[in-house]
């Protein structure tokens, strides 16, 4: 029964037969209904309190476009699922197709095309810091194998999901939809090194390879190389049965120096502002050591870019700073394409240069087809600039190469409310926190998200929760303000207004935040005022006036439509 039904409703309409046959789904795919519990009232109840729940919840693998389709017959609100039962057997139809056009390949990589997950190599040292050493292996192959022509390999973030966890290679495998899985250790003591590694055949668990390594610490890249040279040729014979070898290259001559480029690549994952700055320290320090380290100039373009991205200092110091330190890597290193996306970056946040951008964006992508972030910040860009389509295309992509990551899904979730479609949008930013609860800018996309739909009250926990896990960040709390003003709650607002104009007064705050805050109240003529002090500070929120409906109040006043053609869109 419907949520509705359950209640005794007497206004049934078809959205409850959808609901019906969403559980009736969700049973053939799992094999248990989508809610259990002891008796019949508790059944009932858990329709009520509890949210559509997603088929492919622990690991299940079920292809996006279908386990999105379930969720939204799930819906507790008949509102939010499909209107009928012919709306819902065409996007059944459409599915499968417009999953091969979006992201040019199945949803399930392991049955078409050669694939593999590199797990993070366990760190079997007496010293826990060479942890990041065993990390920083795990990453320059991943990097090295997403460079061989046909192959599959899963971004980093969907690895490291299973770091520290002692499950069956086998089944990391199906859960990732790769066919082959590469496990390795890693022991340093004092300038020795012992690498022991061994590829996986998901289907049946034998080995296909296996190999140890003992060295100086210093033969680290030569060790990397030999391994990837070895998965290249083993995966070659079985499955590419062409192709080339990948090859790494020693990216600096000081192990000092790299070792502390991974400790700062490690602190630049967490992405939160404190974690940020340590991890420019730790690039910094590298630097120290080599300065002609070119990727750790490029860890700093990255770090200055996300800095600016999250308003957590003026866009005229960091985005700058960015394609400076960009320019400094490839000055050492031309072609390297992890430097590529913060030139875009800077190019699309601040110079507002969107044909420099994109021909950017498309030449890190040509470098590096396998670098998830490359497409996910792509995907941004087609957004901002209204080509919707193209932008969903290109997070699905990302989200294809790193199936697990939580902020993936929540960027598919941002794609689809630019292109206003909010109940998806929902699903996704939900999925994004399900499996990273951390991840702040999933629940602050899913405020937006909801917002959209008139769920105001829903909109205003998770940005209070946005709030909560930023420590009250700057842009937590335009993103808080503005859910406040739309749910009516205007002396919250005001209040988080004038805790932004205080912080104001030490530090930089967005005035695209502002004027979000201002407009929520009903103050159309402030919120233009700050838009103006945005586009003249080149604040990097002003590249959303295109397609952000948080303005569309705004859309048919002149000065708006001034401040639209400043833009060059």
């Amino acid at each position: 029964m419907s949520p509705e039904q359950a209640s005794g409703s007497d206004r049934l309409d078809a959205r409850s037969d959808v609901y019906s046959l969403g559980c009736v789904l969700f049973e053939m795919l799992v094999g248990e209904p989508p809610f259990t519990g002891p008796t019949a009232h508790a059944v009932i109840a858990k329709r009520f309190t509890e949210p559509a729940p997603s088929p492919s919840r622990g690991g299940r693998l079920i292809p996006v476009e279908l386990d999105q389709l379930v969720v939204r017959t799930l819906a507790p609100a008949p509102a939010d699922r499909f209107p009928t039962a012919a709306a819902m057997a065409e996007a059944l139809r459409g599915g499968s197709q417009w999953t091969e056009r979006t992201t040019g390949r199945q949803v399930q990589p392991a049955g078409a095309e050669p694939s593999i997950a590199v797990l993070p190599f366990a760190n079997l040292s007496p010293s826990p810091d060479n942890e990041f050493f065993a990390d920083g292996m795990t990453d320059e192959l991943i990097n090295a194998l997403a460079k061989v022509p046909g192959l599959h390999v899963v971004s980093r973030t969907s690895c490291f999901a299973f770091k520290g966890r002692q499950e069956d290679a086998r089944e990391i495998g199906r859960r990732l939809q790769v066919r082959t899985v590469l496990e390795g250790s890693v022991r340093r003591a004092g300038s020795r090194l012992r690498v022991s590694t061994q590829l996986i055949n998901v289907a049946d668990g034998f080995l296909l390879w296996s190999e140890s390594f003992d060295r100086e610490a210093e033969d680290v890249f030569a060790i990397q190389d030999e391994i990837a040279r070895a998965i290249g040729g083993a995966l070659r014979v079985r499955l590419l049965q062409s192709g080339r070898d990948a090859v790494i290259k020693p990216p600096t001559d000081d192990l000092e120096a790299y070792g502390l480029y991974l400790k700062g690549r490690h602190f630049w994952n967490r992405r939160t502002e404190p974690d940020l700055r340590l991890a420019m320290e730790y690039f910094e320090q590298a630097l120290a050591r080599d300065p002609d380290f070119a990727l750790a100039h490029a860890g700093i373009a990255d770090t200055y870019a996300l800095l600016g991205f999250y308003s957590a200092a003026p866009p005229g110091e960091v985005f700058p700073a960015a394609k400076r330190a960009a320019q400094q890597a490839l000055a050492r290193q031309p072609g390297l394409a992890e430097a590529y996306p913060s030139l875009a970056y800077a190019a699309m946040y601040y110079d507002w240069d969107w044909a420099e951008a994109e021909r950017t964006f498309r030449r890190a992508i040509e470098l590096h087809p396998g670098y998830a972030t490359a497409h996910q910040w792509y995907g941004n860009f087609l957004s901002v600039v209204g080509r919707a389509e193209e932008s969903i295309i290109e997070f699905e992509r990302a989200l294809v190469l790193d199936p697990l990551s939580g902020i993936k899904h929540a960027a598919v979730g941002w794609g689809c409310h630019f292109a206003r479609r909010y109940e998806r949008a929902v699903v996704e930013c939900r999925r994004g926190i399900e499996l990273e609860p951390g991840t702040v800018v999933a629940h602050a996309w899913l405020a937006m998200s909801l917002e959209s739909i008139g769920r105001s009250a829903e909109a205003v926990s998770a940005a209070e929760e946005t709030a909560r896990l930023s420590r009250r960040s700057v842009s937590s709390l335009g993103f808080l303000g503005h859910a406040y003003a739309v749910a009516g709650w205007s002396d919250q607002a005001r209040q988080v207004l004038h805790e932004l104009m205080g912080i104001a007064e030490t530090r930089y705050v967005s005035q695209y935040d502002l004027a979000l805050i201002h407009l929520g109240l009903g103050e159309a003529d402030g919120a233009i005022a700050w838009l103006e002090r945005g586009y003249a500070e080149r604040d990097h929120q002003m590249i959303f006036l295109k397609v952000d409906p948080r303005l569309d109040a705004l859309r048919e006043r002149r000065d708006f439509g001034r401040l639209m053609e400043r833009m060059r869109y």
